[in-house]
């Protein structure tokens, strides 16, 4: 359940975005097309490497997808790989970075999830640091469902397009298939790397609509977290998601308001 601080905050967001945004498309994820990096009209931003050689072809594939861009708005995204700088069980987040962890994280339902650190910054919001996690429980289980170079791929798409500001394409699990990792299919073998919009998305977050003021968050603000169930950063667990504020099918973002005045967004891509 939302608090009062939490909807208020995100509302505030929506409404804005509807204002500037009719052309975009009302599905394209735009309560959370408000995160974004504090970048100027580039995403630079250094993506660290704890997955195992399993892993490592798919993560490079991402971020060469990701980097790839639109041919119209080729310099939106620049995610430069480096060697991680956490433990893959703990994958602990590093200021300034993006942290990809996989692990046997264990059989708790979600096939990844991303965390996203937000704070105010001169009358903006910005990602100041985020984490993706993989669990090898689900999808390196020998024979298992998941265990397939489609889902691989697209995870980890997936999960990177949330830590650079986007959401959800779409969130219908059928044929329709959008050509876009942060579209929902299953089996998702056509949607495995972004698509145009994503680009165009990306561009407009960066590049037009950031360059003015944007909804803050509030530090006076009721929301979630506050008083006796203030929650401390500790990434992974799942208590410290903070409250539900979105659910689809098969994905659901959470907010919690930390003790240093930051706020944590985690999206929690679930298992069937």
């Amino acid at each position: 359940m939302k608090t009062a601080g939490s909807a208020a905050w995100f509302a505030g967001v929506a409404a804005v975005l509807f204002v500037l945004t009719p052309s975009l498309g009302a599905d394209h994820h735009w309560w959370n097309g408000s995160l974004h990096w504090p970048a100027f009209p580039v995403v630079d931003v250094t993506v660290g490497d704890n997955v195992s050689a399993d892993w490592t072809p798919f993560l490079d594939e991402a971020v060469l997808d990701w980097n790839a861009g639109h041919p119209d708005f080729t310099d939106v995204v620049e995610l430069m790989l480096a060697n991680g700088a956490t433990s893959p069980r703990n994958c602990r987040p590093a200021a300034g970075r993006i942290e990809v962890c996989n692990s046997g994280y264990g059989d708790n339902g979600w096939l990844g999830t991303t965390q996203a650190w937000l704070a105010n910054h001169d009358g903006h919001v910005h990602i100041t640091q985020a984490t993706v996690k993989l669990n090898d429980t689900y999808l390196d289980l020998p024979d298992g469902y998941y265990n397939d170079v489609a889902w691989w791929e697209t995870v980890v798409c997936h999960e990177l397009g949330h830590t650079i500001g986007l959401g959800h394409l779409d969130e219908t699990f059928d044929n329709d298939a959008l050509g876009s990792c942060m579209d929902y299919q299953d089996p998702p073998d056509e949607n495995m790397d972004p698509n145009a919009l994503d680009f165009d998305t990306l561009d407009f977050i960066y590049s037009e609509f950031f360059t003015g003021p944007h909804p803050t968050t509030s530090s006076t603000s009721s929301g979630p977290g506050k008083g006796k169930n203030k929650l401390q950063a500790n990434p992974g667990e799942a208590s410290s998601w903070g409250q539900l504020v979105a659910s689809g099918v098969r994905e659901s973002v959470f907010e919690a308001e930390l003790a240093d005045g930051q706020r944590l967004v985690t999206w929690v891509l679930w298992a069937n």
